[in-house]
């Protein structure tokens, strides 16, 4: 396999967090890689539960803009940012008006 396109899908979507995020894994089934890539939109005007993260974990944001909370730390998101976050680290995203949509990066052998 060379090539392959992967395309957000609603009703394919994983729901998680009370029905505001949905997420797609962006590597097709049967593909071998080290990374995990996901696309995610988060409803707006929502506010994801607190998680630790088990991974190192890039976030690329696509569309809308908000603001995360790493460990007491509040930064603001919008279009073309890229926030990483570290192992261990604790994060909780708050959305705004319009839908967030981002990539999360993350290596696939040290998932819990």
């Amino acid at each position: 396999m060379k090539a392959v396109v992967t395309r957000f899908k609603e009703e394919k979507a994983g729901v998680f967090q009370k029905g505001n995020l949905k997420a797609c894994d962006l590597v097709p089934k049967g593909m071998e890689t080290n990374l995990i890539f996901h696309y995610v939109k988060l409803r707006e005007s929502s506010v994801t539960e607190p998680e630790e993260n088990d991974v190192d974990k890039t976030f690329l944001v696509l569309n809308g803009s908000g603001s995360v909370e790493v460990d007491g730390q509040n930064l603001q998101i919008s279009p073309g940012d890229a926030l990483w976050l570290s192992k261990g680290s604790s994060h909780v995203i708050k959305n705004g008006v319009k839908e967030l949509e981002f990539i999360v990066v993350k290596k696939k052998g040290e998932i819990k």
